[in-house]
């Protein structure tokens, strides 16, 4: 049997009870789609996209690859969502499910060494400015933290 049989079969043994959770889970954003037709959908991208897939070995495995092609197909706006709109809890599911569809993006690549006084500028400002100004900024626990940063560098 080759690997694309093998998902096929896995997706045939845990799909029903992983695609039946869905509606269950996401109970505020089915009520604004079409239940039939996200299903059917969600089934049909899994099956085109079975080989790029990687194979379920359980019910929950299946359930985070049916979670994820709804994210994808609501993200590409296969899936559509009623023209009135969505309850709070049912816009947090849909951000949710888009956001599991964003592609991860590379690790961040580090700056390049800048000169400390250009990162501490807003508090060397601060310092030198109105002393109001000044004891209003030292209220905030970050920039008392750069403020003692600035200070241990002699740049106040």
């Amino acid at each position: 049997m080759s690997t694309y049989d093998e998902q096929i079969a896995a997706f045939a043994k845990f799909g029903m009870d992983a695609i039946e959770q869905l509606p269950k889970i996401y109970f505020e954003l089915f009520l604004s789609l079409k239940e039939q037709d996200a299903i059917e959908k969600i089934v049909s991208f899994t099956r085109l996209y079975a080989s790029e897939l990687p194979t379920p070995t359980t019910t929950e495995e299946m359930y985070k690859i049916l979670e994820r092609a709804l994210g994808d197909l609501l993200a590409a706006d296969k899936i559509k969502v009623s023209e009135y709109g969505l309850s709070d809890a049912g816009k947090a599911q849909y951000n949710y499910l888009v956001n599991l569809s964003a592609p991860v993006e590379a690790a961040p690549v580090a700056p390049a060494v800048t000169d400390p006084k250009d990162e501490l500028r807003d508090v060397i400002d601060a310092f030198n400015g109105p002393t109001i100004t000044f004891n209003a900024k030292m209220k905030d626990t970050k920039f008392r933290q750069r403020f003692d940063q600035a200070v241990a560098l002699n740049l106040v």
